[in-house]
Order: structure tokens, then sequence, then C-alpha cells
């Protein structure tokens, strides 16, 4: 669970920067943000409520990685598509 959030602060940190798309930018905190929080209450959290957020959690990491490649693409970025069940 460390290497993961530490990967994803990272991305941020380094990579913020040089990311001109506030949106895109916006995306990539959200991941941090959602990845920090799984991290500090993994532990006191169920299993089953630990799932759900790793699900949400793949599930917005492959958002931002279409996010990221229409970025590189000059493409405009995707909307979120919103998973019911």
């Amino acid at each position: 669970m460390a290497t993961i959030l530490t990967a994803a602060r990272s991305i941020l940190y380094e990579y913020k920067g040089l990311i001109a798309d506030p949106e895109l930018r916006s995306r990539i905190e959200k991941f941090v943000d959602m990845v920090t929080e799984w991290y500090e209450n993994a532990e006191e959290s169920s299993l089953e409520l630990n799932q759900q957020r790793i699900n949400s959690i793949d599930s917005y990491m492959e958002y931002v990685s279409r996010s990221i490649d229409a970025h590189r693409h000059d493409d405009p970025l995707p909307d979120q598509v919103v998973q019911v069940g």
C-alpha cells in the first residue's frame, strides 16, 4: 500500500508543474486524494469497504490514464463514465 501511495504522490509532485491543463491536474490530484484516503483508513476499514475503495480507485485510475493519453495527443479530455452496480 505504501508503494502505491508513494507512486501516486510522486506523479503529482514531480509532474504537477509541467501539466498546463488545470482540469487534468485536478483529475490527478483527486486520484492522489483517493489513494491517500484509502491508505490512511485501510487498517480500520472492513474488507468490504477496502474492496469498494480499491474498485473506485482502479476505475478512476483508468479514467485518469485516458485523460493523460488524450492530453498527450491534444484531444479533448474524456468525460468520466459512472458505472452503476
